[in-house]
């Protein structure tokens, strides 16, 4: 079949790890998405002449690419539902609920941190990837997010803004709101909503404004995505957006990771930013 093959190539191109069949094939569905996501986000980026790499031996990001001879690692994640209600994740009499908004949007701010110490180091691993010179200074770091647990059979990408969760993760904004003139009452101009925090379950507040805090500037880009086999098979739309991390040490090229669309924060003020939506690239 087509995902056999697929994965027959990589690991004969040497791109999967010695765990890879059993982890494919492992009861548990995040193994299981994980591993597959590993896979098909590798063939996305062969298919658009993306030069891949064998990972690191020892342990390090799940793929390394190569661009105008520098690295370029993915560290790929698939965030599990916790927190998310079940009557959305299994919607019945073919209905989908309204998706739980904060729910997902933490599902994705935990899942950028967790990365983070991946390669800063954390209270529980202070050693990360760059501490152990796996990932070098001057070498890119980009975190691919599939979102594919975080629905059903049908879910959305978008957040309360429109745009995808991964931009509200990293950037301090949300839904829409309207400005009216008092007097006349007539919607005379519109922005979108400031919020530098999303509440989690113990009401304490997690930053939605990451990629403006210096301290997150070992992150190039967020390859945010929603795959799974039925994309693969082209029966699906796939979704695919990049984040552009303005404050990056090692940013990544706009126009070189394979999605619809890019978002890039161009800088129009001492501490303002106007976020831009770009039309992206895809594999055929």
């Amino acid at each position: 079949s087509g995902i056999e093959n697929l994965c027959s190539w990589f690991m004969n191109e040497g791109l999967a790890d010695q765990n890879f069949l059993s982890r494919l094939c492992d009861d548990s569905d995040y193994k299981y998405w994980q591993t597959l996501t590993e896979a098909l986000l590798a063939a996305e980026l062969h298919n658009t002449g993306v030069e891949l790499a064998k990972p690191h031996s020892g342990g390090g990001p799940d793929l390394r690419a190569v661009h105008e001879g520098k690295n370029v690692w993915i560290e790929l994640t698939v965030p599990q539902p916790e927190g998310v209600c079940a009557d959305y994740l299994q919607p019945s009499n073919g209905q989908l609920p309204k998706p739980p908004y904060d729910a997902i949007l933490l599902r994705w701010t935990h899942a950028i941190k967790e990365k983070t110490e991946k390669l800063l180091g954390s209270e529980r691993e202070p050693t990360g990837y760059l501490g152990k010179q796996v990932v070098q200074t001057n070498d890119a770091y980009v975190i691919g997010i599939n979102g594919r647990m975080l629905r059903q059979w049908a879910g959305d990408f978008n957040g309360r803004s429109g745009h995808p969760f991964a931009a509200e993760a990293v950037f301090p904004f949300e839904a829409l709101q309207l400005q009216i003139d008092p007097e006349s009452r007539q919607i005379v101009g519109h922005s979108h909503a400031h919020r530098p925090w999303v509440m989690n379950k113990n009401s304490k507040p997690v930053s939605t404004f990451m990629f403006l805090d210096p301290a997150y500037a070992a992150i190039s880009a967020i390859w945010a995505t929603d795959i799974d086999e039925w994309v693969f098979m082209n029966k699906a739309r796939k979704q695919m957006v990049v984040i552009h991390n303005p404050l990056a040490t090692n940013p990544v090229h706009v126009g070189w990771l394979p999605c619809q669309k890019e978002y890039v924060a161009c800088q129009i003020g001492p501490d303002e930013y106007r976020l831009e939506a770009q039309a992206g690239r895809l594999a055929d």
